[in-house]
C-alpha cells in the first residue's frame, strides 16, 4: 500500500505485478518479460537464457573401415574340461549350405565362399547341426571365425595363405551365431504305457529352438546347441571367403 495519500503531478499509483502492492509510479520498473514491479520486486533477466550453443561437427569426413586382415571371434588357447569341439574347416564344411559355396583348391582342404555379385549375405549351419550335452548344464564356449574378401579374380589363386597380407576385408564381415535348444517337443511323461517305469528324462526327441543370436565366449545354460556362421559382402565385386570356423566346448565350474 501506499505510503503517502496525496498529490505528485506525473506520479500515479500502479499495481506491481509480482506482489500486488500498490506503488507509485515512479518507483516501479518494468521486467525483460513485460511485466511492471516495484523496485524490491525487480529481478534481472537469467544469464544463461542468452547462452547459444556453438556447432559442433563431429562427422568424420570420407570415412573408412578399419582394415582387418584377419577377424576372429575368441582365443585360440584349450578349454578346460572339454565336453566336445570341432574343426569345420578340417572337416571339409560338412553342414548345411544356404547362398554360400565350398570351394576346393582355393585354400587347403576347401574355403566357404560367399560369391560376389550372386549374393550379399549367406549363411552355414554347422555339423552337427544338433550338440547334445546331454543335461542341462553350464557350458564354456569357444568359437573363431577366419575371414578374408577378394576380388573376384583371386579365385584361381591356389591357396588362400599366400594372398591374406596383400588382400582387403573391409567390405566383407563374417561372424558366428548360437542358438540355445529351450526343450523337447514332444516329451510327455504320462505317454509311458506303464506309469510305474522310470522314465529317461534324457531320451532324444525333437528340440524346440531358441533365436539365433550372435556367439560370444561364455557360459551358456543349456543342454542343446547349435551354431551358423553367417557371411556377409558389401561390395558385389568382393567374394568372402571363410577359411576358419571351429568350436570348443568345456564344462564350466
Amino acid at each position: 500500500m501506499a505510503d503517502d495519500r496525496h498529490f505528485v503531478g506525473g506520479d500515479w499509483y500502479r499495481i506491481c505485478d509480482r506482489s500486488g502492492f500498490k506503488i507509485r509510479a515512479g518507483r516501479t520498473r518494468k521486467q525483460w518479460n513485460d511485466i511492471i514491479v516495484r523496485e524490491e520486486s525487480f529481478e534481472n533477466r537469467q544469464p544463461q537464457d542468452f547462452v547459444r550453443g556453438r556447432a559442433d561437427p563431429q562427422i568424420v569426413p570420407e570415412p573408412r573401415p578399419r582394415h582387418f586382415p584377419f577377424q576372429f571371434i575368441g582365443p585360440a588357447f584349450p578349454v578346460p574340461n572339454l565336453i566336445t569341439q570341432s574343426d569345420q574347416q578340417a572337416l571339409g564344411w560338412p553342414g548345411v549350405l544356404s547362398d554360400v559355396l565350398t570351394v576346393a583348391g582355393v585354400a587347403p582342404n576347401k574355403t566357404l565362399m560367399l560369391a560376389a555379385g550372386l549374393s550379399d549375405s549367406g549363411a552355414y549351419l554347422s555339423s552337427p547341426s544338433l550338440i547334445d550335452l546331454g543335461s542341462v548344464r553350464r557350458a564354456l564356449v569357444f568359437i573363431s571365425v577366419s575371414v578374408v574378401g577378394m576380388p573376384r579374380r583371386t579365385l584361381s589363386i591356389p591357396n588362400v595363405a599366400n594372398v591374406i597380407p596383400s588382400v582387403d576385408n573391409s567390405y566383407v564381415r563374417a561372424h558366428a551365431e548360437i542358438s540355445l535348444g529351450l526343450g523337447l517337443t514332444t516329451f510327455d511323461l504320462f505317454s509311458y504305457p506303464d506309469l510305474f517305469a522310470v522314465a529317461n528324462l534324457f531320451q532324444a526327441a525333437p528340440v524346440m529352438w531358441g533365436p539365433w543370436q550372435k556367439a560370444a565366449n561364455t557360459v551358456y545354460a543349456t543342454r542343446f546347441l547349435r551354431f551358423r556362421v553367417v557371411v556377409d559382402s558389401f561390395d558385389e565385386n568382393t567374394s568372402a571367403f571363410v577359411y576358419g570356423f571351429n568350436y570348443r566346448i568345456g564344462a564350466a565350474p
